[in-house]
């Protein structure tokens, strides 16, 4: 049986976040679990916290027959048949289902967003532990297929970067901040079609002036059409300060 992921736009656009330091390989990088994606350049992290079910692609109904029979103004309805059983997955993709978290590198990714629709969607099959395939459609067609070299290296501890702070502090700190990595989140949250309106909650330094700053995206601003996030999704942003 052939299992695919649905991964939203709004994962593959994260790649616009990765590092571009070519000392910095594992960096460049986006680390995926069905839970959650993270992205990092060293300077600024981005948390997004997702579902991402598995289906089945029925061996008697070709990958552009179902497609062809979706309601493509809903970017997450229409899939494959949910998967009822795991007995016959392939070791990569029951790992990867159990909480294993995968390394696809960001230039595997631009080109298939290259020309995008709105109701283009984004499907990730997992051969090995280190070989996938990404897929993209567009309506009642396949238009690109691309084989992917997953990376064995190994990506930072994100959970310790990512603080956790008092949303009723009184005594909140400065913080100095680069507007240019600003400018970067807020490029890749257009290309996700996911800040059209909501509001952001930011949790500045109440330690020192070197504490990392957080924010947190509301969901209702997230799940606009075209992003491909489910209404319970959420996105973390995390920027390194710089000294004031």
């Amino acid at each position: 049986m052939k299992v695919q992921f649905e991964l939203p736009r709004a994962i593959l656009q994260a790649h616009k976040l990765t590092s571009k330091d070519v000392n910095r390989e594992n960096l460049s990088h986006l680390y995926i679990t069905k839970k959650e994606t993270v992205v990092t350049n060293g300077h600024h992290l981005t948390r997004i916290k997702h579902a991402i079910e598995p289906f089945a692609q029925s061996e008697k109904k070709s990958f552009v027959d179902w497609v062809a029979g979706t309601d493509h103004t809903n970017p997450i309805s229409g899939a494959p048949s949910q998967v009822e059983s795991r007995d016959d997955w392939n070791e990569a993709t029951k790992d990867f289902w159990n909480g294993a978290g995968i390394m696809v590198p960001s230039n595997a990714i631009k080109p298939l967003l290259v020309g995008a629709k709105t109701y283009s969607r984004w499907f990730l099959e997992l051969l090995t532990p280190r070989k996938a395939i990404l897929s993209r459609t567009d309506a009642d067609r396949v238009h690109s297929t691309i084989p992917v070299e997953l990376s064995d290296l190994s990506f930072p501890d994100y959970n310790q970067v990512i603080p956790e702070y008092s949303k009723t502090a009184e005594d909140l700190g400065a913080v100095g901040m680069d507007l240019a990595y600003i400018a970067d989140f807020w490029a890749y949250l257009k290309a996700s079609k996911v800040c059209s309106g909501g509001s952001f909650t930011a949790y500045p330094s109440i330690r020192d002036d070197l504490s990392p700053i957080r924010i947190d995206l509301d969901s209702a601003g997230l799940a606009s059409e075209g992003s491909g996030l489910s209404y319970d999704a959420t996105i973390t942003w995390v920027l390194m300060p710089i000294r004031i």
